[in-house]
């Protein structure tokens, strides 16, 4: 037998060895040194139907490893058919569609991702609570007062309010006032 039709042969029978299942997507190829013992051949015959192996996409070398079987790859999908619209106009009723999408949002497996609402659950809500806490304690006290009375004052014009409590605040602010300066 000439070498030509040796690493054909050995070639195919690794090949129908494949086709018929024996050997599966990912699994390790007999080795180059085992297929050598068994067929008799040659290494450099053995290399050529392992290279033949690899052109026709069946196995794949991979480095320190060995061979192993190649994943087929899936055929490619069908062609969508060709949609045919009507020919005739239909009304399009916005209301019934925004309420078809709200009733939907409902649904706990649809996933409302053009909502302008994110779901509470998505914030940092320990980070958030975190940080108001740091910048409540950066905070002076009495700017939050005086802020606080400033705006009384604009709102309430302590001689014409009613209350005795919001003049009685304005009044110690600014009494805090003057003995801050």
């Amino acid at each position: 037998m000439s070498e030509t039709s040796r690493y054909e042969s050995i070639a195919r029978t690794l090949s129908t060895l494949i086709e018929r299942g024996v050997l599966r997507p990912g699994d390790r190829v007999p080795s180059l040194r085992d297929t050598r013992e068994q067929s008799g051949a040659s290494l450099g015959t053995i290399m050529q139907a392992y290279a033949r192996l690899e052109d026709v996409g069946l196995i794949e070398a991979r480095s320190r490893s060995g061979y192993y079987v190649r994943a087929r790859p899936s055929p490619p999908a069908a062609e969508p058919a060709m949609s045919s619209p009507p020919k005739v106009s239909t009304e399009v009723n916005v209301a019934s569609l925004v309420f078809d999408v709200l009733e939907a949002i409902k649904q706990p497996e649809i996933v409302p991702l053009g909502s302008a609402f994110p779901s509470p659950e998505h914030f940092p809500n320990e980070k958030l609570n975190r940080a108001t806490v740091d910048a409540a304690r950066r905070l002076s006290v009495w700017s939050s007062v005086r802020r606080l009375t400033q705006r009384m004052e604009i709102d309430h014009d302590p001689k014409k309010s009613s209350s005795d409590g919001c003049r009685a605040l304005v009044e110690c602010t600014r009494r805090a006032r003057t003995c801050s300066r």
